[in-house]
């Protein structure tokens, strides 16, 4: 819920590279008209569009711009255009994108990496988003840092990397959990 407003929010999968939002305040009387937006790619140049088979649920929250805004944010998935793993930000109310957080982490001319779905960590507010967590193909799982209040100062680091053996990575594709130490509370 979104205020007086119900937003589905659904991708594509392995189906085609997509997302899309639909109002369903009142799904006895929904129409076309309540189709918010969709998007098939996140650039008009094919080697630079992040947008790939995005698989695993987005989250839906407040990010910090300037003001707070409504998004969607979910990791880009398998078979992007740039075979890289990025966190992209799009905005709940219209699909433009707020940010796509690029982590430079490319599969190579044989190999492709992408980003699966985002955890979430929430700010006090429990609305505002400050922090996600995320695995790639390439056995990387990334923090991404959301706390600036300007998308361009969002930023993602490494924290760990699996491999197999000796030079071949584990895929992360499953969900990151997340919980609170009860001895620290943090």
């Amino acid at each position: 819920p979104t205020g007086d407003k119900n937003i589905l929010v659904g991708a594509l999968g392995r189906g085609g590279k997509g997302v899309y939002a639909l109002d369903v305040t009142a799904p006895s009387a929904f129409t076309s008209g309540n189709v918010k937006w969709e998007r098939s790619s996140t650039s008009a140049t094919p080697a630079s569009d992040h947008m790939g088979l995005v698989l695993g649920k987005p989250v839906l929250a407040k990010v910090r711009t300037g003001s707070s805004t409504s998004a969607v944010v979910l990791g880009n998935g398998i078979n992007s255009g740039s075979d890289k793993a990025v966190l992209v930000v799009l905005n709940m109310d219209d699909g433009s994108v707020i940010r796509e957080i690029d982590t430079s982490a490319y599969g190579g001319p044989t190999t492709n990496n992408g980003l699966f779905a985002p955890t979430g960590i929430y700010a006090a507010d429990g609305k505002t988003l400050v922090y996600a967590y995320a695995g790639d193909l390439q056995g990387n799982v990334w923090k991404f840092d959301l706390t600036a209040s300007s998308p361009g100062a969002w930023s993602a680091k490494k924290i760990f990397h699996a491999e197999k053996t000796a030079g071949t990575p584990q895929p992360i594709t499953g969900g990151i959990a997340s919980a609170v130490d009860p001895r620290t509370n943090k």
